[in-house]
């Protein structure tokens, strides 16, 4: 019913032009995502399902002029997936803030500085059954690559030379030993530094994660998340390679998580710190786009490695409608899956 009651709220919102002022902008954005995915197990019955991935989103941006070469916004986002029979809408971030020269700065619900940097953003196959987040090329997680940190503060630096940081921070304590459960809320003490570099054809980007204490739901969590990568573009070509080195385990979002391992819905968790390894090159000719990638998960535990291999083409029909299909090979130890190999084909249209 809240759900409901959210959703009529902001068709309501917009309904009232009345709100809107010359120093006043506000955007309506969504995007929707469906992908056909024919699962061919070693050991276990193939299966076929219809799957988002958490593409499928819709939300409100808006900013004000402040005059003095400064801006104050908020968003507000939301998942969606009525064509999968979800009913309702989901959180996504939210955030208020300001902007100017001396950056930006905001309080709220965020993409984790782990995400912001690299990653999910140089994977054209993000948010499908094909990509590398959570198939053993990258982490989950709040604090990795998935979902969002919540009740934080963060801070985005001007452009300094080529450079850009990002830093995020907490202000929740509860004063109680130890995380609990797979709390996703930034805490007074945890810190996040990440950082951007643009050389042009080149681009490199950093991050490093540290709560002030670890999760206690599991005896072999740590507090640190960091990684560092690379990116080379040259006309239609582009190679990117990213390394992550995974302590925090049991954050919410699909944190050490491989998806569907033991069949569809059936994902494994990873019970050790971890490294990924993401290797990814592309090609574009006219409107499509040609994606090879290779992904590793080196587990510290054994018999839980995860090795993937993918190909695919993005075609582009114009710059909000896409289509993609792709194959899929993945190679899981005994401990956390069954070999698997699975074909994929969808459709995405951004608003």
């Amino acid at each position: 019913m809240k759900k409901q009651i959210l959703a009529v709220a902001v068709a309501g919102a917009f309904a009232i032009p009345a709100l809107a002022s010359a120093e006043t902008s506000t955007t309506l954005y969504g995007q929707m995502h469906a992908g056909l995915t024919h699962w061919n197990y070693d050991n276990l019955d193939n299966e076929e399902d219809m799957t988002d991935q958490g593409r499928t989103r819709i939300g409100v941006r808006s900013s004000t002029d402040l005059g003095n070469g400064m801006n104050a916004f908020a968003r507000f986002e939301w998942s969606a997936s009525p064509h999968l029979g979800g009913s309702g809408l989901g959180r996504r971030q939210s955030h208020i803030g300001m902007d100017g020269d001396f950056g930006q700065i905001a309080i709220g619900s965020f993409h984790s500085v782990h995400k912001q940097h690299g990653g999910t953003g140089w994977d054209p196959l993000v948010t499908t059954e094909l990509q590398a987040r959570r198939t053993g090329g990258m982490a989950g997680g709040n604090f990795g690559t998935n979902s969002f940190v919540d009740k934080g503060i963060q801070y985005k630096s001007p452009q300094l030379g080529p450079v850009t940081l990002t830093a995020q921070t907490g202000f929740s304590d509860n004063n109680a030993p130890g995380r609990q459960g797979d709390g996703t809320d930034l805490q007074m003490g945890d810190f996040a530094l990440g950082a951007h570099v643009d050389l042009g054809a080149f681009e490199l980007i950093a991050a490093y994660t540290k709560l002030d204490e670890p999760f206690s739901t599991a005896p072999n969590d740590d507090d640190v998340n960091w990684k560092v990568g690379g990116r080379w573009s040259d006309g239609p070509f582009s190679v990117a390679y990213q390394y992550e080195d995974i302590g925090i385990l049991s954050s919410g979002g699909g944190a050490a998580r491989i998806d569907h391992a033991m069949g569809v819905g059936n994902h494994m968790t990873v019970t050790d710190a971890h490294k990924h390894h993401y290797l990814v090159g592309t090609y574009s000719m006219g409107r499509n786009n040609f994606v090879l990638s290779f992904g590793h998960l080196d587990a510290d535990s054994s018999d839980q490695d995860v090795t993937t291999v993918t190909g695919a083409v993005v075609h582009r029909l114009n710059s909000a409608f896409r289509v993609y299909a792709g194959l899929q090979h993945m190679d899981l130890d005994s401990n956390i899956g069954d070999d698997q190999i699975k074909v994929s084909a969808g459709a995405r249209f951004d608003f």
